[in-house]
């Protein structure tokens, strides 16, 4: 562990017990619904956990003391980076599996059903990296958008070369968050961890291979799209805030309206209307994950057209699993640690 990393853990303690109930309870609150399972422990080591909350990412160190199994509810809304200091761990996730000691690394996806085993000894560095965040890095890279979380390889090389870049942009983002600039520069601190997320999730996107890594290199997702739907798009985009129609969109294309509709899905997987949906509710979302003290739920979907709160809300909650009052509540949780 670095010098950077041993400062950042031992002032960001959230756990510090022999009680497992406690552990899961309170890792739970951070991450996700879990189940521990774990036989007569093999050591007296403490159970500690320290938690670090950013914005796109949360950096976590875990010494549960004890060989244990964690059996998680599947992650709706990030992935996490693991990065074992000591011990080993072996994961199941569907048909894959890894296993690792000592600086061996492995990114658990989103959607998908996994179960882990650690050592009496295992300690890992893990980083919870938000999906909507990663996501809209991937459409900054590529200036499309996605359709689906990217799925990458379960396994990360973490001493090799091309791991390299991903290393030094953690180490960065460790010195930040164990500095004491804050103090100092709230504003100026909050740009250079923006700063240095943004460096941590392209280096992400760039160096581990996913199912749109061919497409991040040559810059696009699909073949070359047709002028109308780049039309429509960029009218689309530059009136998410307005109320427009579909007659609108066509209009702004310059071809018929099924013209326009059978290219958009063959090009962008959705209807023209459904682009704009999924577009706002990315705006929502990210004005959500960066509320002030001020910030309201209904202010920020009345302004992005959805007028109708009750189906907003079921529908944000399917899109990114959590409702827009516990985005905006963990937004107000983060600011607050971090004054």
């Amino acid at each position: 562990m670095s010098a950077y990393g041993s400062v950042l853990f031992a002032n960001n303690v959230v756990v510090d017990s022999l009680d497992i109930h406690e552990a899961q309870a309170t890792v739970a609150k951070f991450f996700i619904n879990h189940r521990l399972s774990t036989g007569h422990a093999t050591t007296s080591r403490r159970i500690r956990v320290s938690h670090k909350c950013l914005n796109a990412l949360s950096i976590c160190h875990f010494d549960y003391g004890r060989a244990i199994t964690i059996d998680p509810d599947p992650f709706e809304h990030f992935y996490l980076l693991q990065i074992a200091v000591a011990g080993s761990i072996s994961i199941d996730c569907g048909r894959d599996s890894v296993q690792y000691t000592k600086d061996g690394a492995s990114l658990l996806p989103a959607h998908q059903k996994l179960k882990m085993a650690w050592s009496d000894d295992a300690l890992q560095t893990i980083i919870r990296i938000d999906r909507a965040k990663l996501i809209q890095c991937a459409e900054k890279i590529l200036g499309e958008p996605l359709f689906a979380a990217p799925k990458f390889d379960l396994n990360i090389l973490w001493t090799a070369p091309s791991a390299e870049p991903l290393r030094h942009a953690l180490g960065t983002l460790m010195a930040l968050a164990s500095s004491k600039i804050a103090d100092k520069s709230r504003a100026g601190y909050t740009s250079l961890i923006h700063v240095a997320e943004e460096t941590f999730l392209s280096t992400l996107l760039l160096t581990q291979p996913s199912d749109i890594s061919d497409a991040l290199k040559t810059g696009r997702l699909s073949p070359a799209c047709p002028r109308q739907v780049q039309k429509a798009q960029r009218y689309i985009n530059a009136h998410l805030s307005d109320p427009i129609t579909i007659a609108d969109i066509v209009e702004a294309s310059g071809v018929p309206a099924r013209t326009l509709f059978d290219n958009f899905r063959r090009f962008r997987g959705v209807s023209p209307m459904r682009y704009l949906r999924n577009q706002r509710f990315m705006r929502v979302h990210e004005e959500l994950m960066n509320a002030s003290a001020e910030t309201t739920v209904t202010d920020v979907a009345m302004r992005w057209g959805f007028n109708q709160l009750g189906r907003f809300s079921g529908e944000y909650a399917r899109d990114f699993g959590e409702t827009p009052s516990q985005t905006i509540y963990a937004a107000r949780h983060r600011l607050k640690n971090a004054d």
